[in-house]
């Protein structure tokens, strides 16, 4: 035994070789401090755990953990090691503590874990805010009935009569003290509204038999700010977590096809999700007003993004939309005012009203041929647009569909096109050019090149319309195209010199 411990503490002093070295060749800047173990765990039912620190100068602890408590936070300089303990209790959820050791200029870090204990069915555990029991709001929906509701040594304990299968309508609503939570595994359902407006709830460890989210069920859950949801989760109903202001981070399990209507919307501190393969649709407003959002994965399996779905996502500056979404809703990203590029596959048949509108800082927009129809102020406004290059499957653009998207210089319409709404192209004032290839004129409404102004003078004079030779007399006899004030008074001025209607 004396071999092995003299063996050991050659080990330990034979390390101090790799020490850092500081300076000059000075013995005094030669920082060592060494630890026995970099990374422990304490068991689930609570205990302690030993490492050995090797330190040439005076140190210090940093990063105390509300959980795990060490045995001392300071010392002096002890080559031959000096032992620190860790303790904890009983654990009811997964926690991860980091320490730094401070010795002169050098730090090393410890990280400390401990799993979650394995719960009784007919247990549900929790904590409180002030450290006294929490009632639950509607005792009588759990599956089974409330035997006791204790509070000792900082742990609730609210034991049942059978095993807990959901937590239910309304169960714990409203109880402003609930400040952490951990039901047993044999939970399948958690019911509408189960946790709603539990405004301190700050952590709920999902149980991995869970099967279904319900409707509301953590609405303005404002102080939580993680949420795991397990593979085992096959629904999650309509503003499950919305209005979770203080939510930061999500993981979305594999077993979801649809992310609901108002899922995630005004989790105003989200900055990050990732949409797991499977998911077939994104509801209305699912990600509605998460101005933090800034980075969104979707998957290969998405069929649909539904109305307001990243409705003013103002941070969100690129998305990547995958071959085989067939369904872009209306304001679908409407007022994401940073988004700067959009790339929409073929497999979208129409691009829906207001979908992009508002999107300031949109500078490059790829349409894909496949792309019929674009709704009525899909790109309302996207001042940053310099250049539209429309797929040559389009036939129907809708009113307003680029209005006061000022930066454009040139158009082409497409041959397909057999509609061009009313102001589809109003106050785009720095066209120059305008290329119109459908043989039989586009049906067209009031005003679709209409307010073409720059310092209060019509630039229509110097921005020619190009239409194919057999055409010519067709434009000019076709309603909208010599009515509008500003496209008449330029054709009356003009028509004797073939400027407006001439060979494309």
């Amino acid at each position: 035994m004396k071999k092995l411990f003299s063996l050991y503490t050659l080990l330990a002093l034979l390390s101090f070789v790799g020490c850092d070295k500081k300076g000059d060749d000075n013995i005094d800047n030669i920082i060592c401090v060494e630890l026995s173990e970099e990374a422990v765990d304490i068991d689930p039912e609570g205990g302690s755990v030993d490492v050995t620190l090797y330190c040439d100068h005076k140190w210090t602890l940093d990063g105390l953990s509300d959980w795990c408590t060490p045995s001392t936070t300071s010392g002096t300089a002890n080559k031959e090691g000096q032992t620190i303990s860790f303790s904890a209790d009983v654990a009811y959820e997964n926690r991860t503590a980091l320490f730094e050791f401070r010795c002169a200029h050098e730090t090393i870090e410890l990280v400390v874990t401990q799993e979650a204990t394995t719960i009784a069915q007919n247990t549900i555990i929790y904590t409180s805010t002030d450290g006294n029991i929490v009632e639950p709001y509607n005792p009588k929906d759990f599956g089974a009935t409330i035997v006791s509701n204790t509070y000792e040594g900082g742990i609730g304990i609210i034991e049942f009569d059978a095993p807990v299968t959901k937590i239910g309508k309304q169960a714990f609503y409203e109880c402003a003290k609930l400040k952490t939570i951990t039901p047993p595994n044999s939970v399948t359902e958690i019911g509408v509204s189960a946790f709603g407006h539990c405004k301190y709830l700050k952590n709920i460890s999902l149980p991995e038999g869970l099967t279904s989210i319900g409707q509301i069920s953590f609405g303005s859950c404002i102080s939580l700010k993680q949420i795991v949801i397990p593979d085992s989760v096959k629904s999650i109903g309509d503003d499950a977590f919305k209005a979770c202001s203080g939510l930061t981070d999500v993981t979305l399990g594999n077993g979801t096809s649809e992310i609901g209507s108002g899922t995630f919307s005004y989790c105003i501190k989200l900055t990050e999700i990732t949409i797991p393969q499977g998911v077939v649709s994104i509801g209305y407003s699912a990600f509605d007003s998460c101005k933090s959002l800034k980075n969104v994965k979707l998957p290969n399996s998405l069929k649909e993004i539904h109305s307001k779905a990243f409705y003013a996502c103002d941070n969100l500056q690129t998305i990547n939309i995958p071959y085989g979404v067939e369904v872009l809703g209306p304001s679908a990203f409407y007022y994401c005012a940073n988004l700067m590029n959009i790339t929409i596959p073929s497999t979208v048949s129409r691009v829906g009203s207001k979908a992009f509108g508002h999107c300031r800082e949109l500078s490059k927009l790829t349409l894909k041929n496949g792309i019929s129809e674009i709704g009525d102020q899909a790109f309302y406004c996207c001042a940053n647009l310099t250049k539209i290059d429309l797929p040559p499957s389009l036939t129907t653009i809708e009113n307003s569909a680029f209005y006061s998207c000022s930066m454009i210089e040139s158009l082409t319409i497409p041959s397909n096109v057999q509609h061009i709404g009313a102001s589809a192209f109003e106050g785009c004032y720095k066209l120059k050019t305008i290329y119109c290839k459908p043989s039989t004129p586009p049906t067209s409404g009031a005003t679709m090149f209409a307010n073409m102004y720059q310092n209060e003078t019509s630039i229509l004079a110097s921005c020619p319309i190009y239409v194919p030779t057999a055409s010519v007399d067709d434009y000019k006899s076709a309603q909208y195209y010599n009515r509008q004030n500003d496209l008449y008074n330029f054709v009356k001025r003009n028509v004797q010199k073939s400027k407006i209607f001439a060979s494309v």
